[in-house]
């Protein structure tokens, strides 16, 4: 059961990606960049580098199956649809967040905000905090 706050909230196991100074939730990675727009497979790890300016980098075999537990765990919404740039090349398959993907990612920002001001937390908040 995944949690940010108070509310629980079924969901993927923590996995992580990390980096030589920070470890961030990959999950919490794919939410953040799926929240302005929907996003094509192959186009996330390229937006997150980008986003990252270099520092995070996300392999194929890690992002695939994420997003699958995102999806089964309603978090995320796939769709296939033809690829615009090539006709009969393979599909692509979009995906965006759902409803209780922005409400989960909103509680995680809100907990991330308030670590960051040291505002005192409550007992469950200091159990994730040290999965963090």
């Amino acid at each position: 059961m995944a949690t940010c706050t108070n509310k629980k909230i079924r969901g993927p196991s923590l996995h992580y990606v990390y980096d030589f100074k920070h470890s961030y939730k990959l999950e919490s990675i794919l939410l953040r960049v799926l929240q302005p727009k929907e996003l094509y497979g192959r186009e996330i790890p390229d937006v997150v580098k980008k986003a990252s300016r270099g520092h995070y980098e996300i392999r194929i075999g890690s992002l695939y199956p994420t997003l699958r537990k995102l999806e089964r765990n309603g978090f995320v919404r796939a769709e296939t649809r033809a690829n615009p740039a090539f006709s009969g090349a393979t599909d692509r398959r979009y995906y965006s967040l759902t409803e209780q993907g922005r409400d989960f990612l909103n509680q995680c920002l809100e907990f991330e905000q308030r670590l960051a001001e040291g505002i005192e937390l409550s007992p469950e908040d200091r159990e994730l905090s040290h999965a963090v």
